[in-house]
């Protein structure tokens, strides 16, 4: 039967260790860890490592060559060697580049915390660590092995990361995902969203803005009436769709333009849409002769 004083228990151990929460929340977000900085996210791992060291887990530094290193984590009580396990999954890198705290410094205000990855999701690993701490104190018996991973690439669509946490949560009965909660209520997540991508690129043709630009045909021009229509594709909820550009051009009549549609579902729902959006960029058409367009590639994740 399951023990019915386990949280008021929990909660006489976490609350008066609040402060060292906040205080090692503030060690992680001022070790800034940007997916794309490697010796940046490095030298936050190597923090996080640390912290959680301390405390007798297990750690596993994962290398990386172009990014972040990983951090597998195991725990298991006594010398049983548990059959099967439980995943915890989170990532420590942000979005925001090395020097942001400049401008947006760690700090405390109005019962919230403030700084660059504190909600997404620093904060996260923190609960992680001292949710284990708690279950140690209370000395529960685990019947399971529990895996902690910690990711260095998630903000950037988890390349190098995804057949680690792929594996891992093939071996899990069940996956523990520590993003932050839904709205200001703190709502439960019950599930997790995956991505189809396609990327379309537009072929114009170059030519010499001054001696004879009506020659070119400028493949921003198609690019903008195809946006426009891509955007048509919206649809929230459930599925939504954003558009990101990576340019190539010439002087004056760009000649090469593509956009990158993401699709966002329900997991389950994912491949579906996945296909649903390649199929409508694959009976696109160009808006404006002789414009070319080019489906490069789609994925479902």
């Amino acid at each position: 039967m399951p023990d019915s004083q386990l949280p008021k228990r929990f909660l006489q151990f976490l609350k008066p260790r609040l402060p060292q929460m906040l205080a090692m929340l503030r060690r992680f977000v001022i070790a800034e860890s940007p997916s794309l900085e490697k010796t940046a996210a490095d030298r936050c791992c190597g923090v996080i490592a640390g912290e959680w060291n301390k405390h007798g887990a297990r750690v596993e530094r994962i290398a990386q060559k172009h990014r972040g290193d990983l951090l597998r984590i195991t725990h298991a009580l006594g010398d049983s060697r548990p059959s099967s396990q439980l995943l915890v999954l989170g990532h420590y890198d942000t979005v925001y580049s090395t020097g942001t705290l400049a401008k947006m410094p760690f700090r405390l205000e109005g019962g919230k915390a403030y700084g660059p990855g504190t909600f997404d999701m620093k904060s996260g690993i923190v609960q992680a660590l001292f949710a284990l701490l708690a279950l140690r104190r209370a000395g529960i018996p685990l019947r399971k092995r529990l895996v902690f991973l910690w990711t260095s690439d998630e903000e950037i669509g988890s390349e190098s990361s995804r057949k680690i946490f792929e594996t891992e949560a093939r071996r899990s009965d069940a996956v523990f995902v520590l993003e932050p909660s839904f709205g200001p209520r703190g709502l439960l997540k019950t599930a997790r969203k995956g991505v189809g991508e396609a990327e379309l690129i537009v072929h114009g043709r170059a030519s010499h803005a001054g001696l004879a630009p009506q020659e070119g045909v400028n493949a921003i021009h198609e690019l903008a009436r195809q946006l426009a229509r891509v955007e048509g594709w919206n649809d929230f909820p459930p599925a939504s769709s954003k558009v990101a550009r990576a340019p190539t051009s010439s002087p004056s009549a760009p000649a090469l333009f593509s956009i990158c549609a993401r699709c966002a579902v329900p997991t389950c729902a994912v491949s579906n849409a996945a296909c649903t959006l390649c199929g409508r960029f694959n009976m696109v058409r160009s808006l404006k002769s002789p414009v070319a367009l080019t489906v490069l590639r789609s994925s479902a994740k």
